[in-house]
This record gives C-alpha cells, structure tokens and sequence, in this order.
C-alpha cells in the first residue's frame, strides 16, 4: 500500500491488497498494489479493493466499495463505487 501525504482515513475503513480467484480449482491467491494518492480522505465503512488507484485531492464516502480506479478530485460513493461528482477547487 502505497499513502501520499494528508491523507485521512477514518475508522473501520478496509484497503485490501488481496483476493481468491474462486473461478478455478485450485483457488488462486493474488496480491495487486493500492496507491492512494496526496490529499485523499477515506471515509468510515469504505472498502478498498486490490489493484486500485486512488487520485489526488479524491473522496470515498462512507460504505463505499471502490473496485476501480478513482479520478482525481472526484467523490465517489455506493456499491461498486462510482463518480458522484467532482470536487471543486
């Protein structure tokens, strides 16, 4: 896991870098980086997946299960997460 600086990330949130291929036998374990840029916050209940990028300046809002790539100054938010605006600077 990679963290840039101011970054906040509040209680119960989970970054993952590990999953189970459960589509073959045997299962396969994996490990993908996640990179979470400058001056992001990550708000309580969110989850983060293997392999993602977090954006500069970014939001994950609270229960967020964020599976992709997140632009930077974007809010994201649900399940999958998606952009629910842009921060204005």
């Amino acid at each position: 896991i990679i963290i840039g600086k101011n970054v906040h990330i509040s209680p119960k949130a989970q970054i993952h870098t590990g999953g189970l291929i459960v589509d073959r036998i045997p299962r396969v374990h994996y490990k993908k980086p996640v990179v979470i840029e400058d001056d992001v916050w990550i708000a309580s209940g969110a989850i983060i997946n293997p392999g993602v990028k977090i954006g500069k300046n970014s939001v994950v809002l609270p229960g967020a299960v964020v599976n992709k790539d997140v632009p930077p100054n974007a809010v994201v938010g649900g399940v999958p997460a998606k952009v629910v605006r842009y921060v204005k600077l």
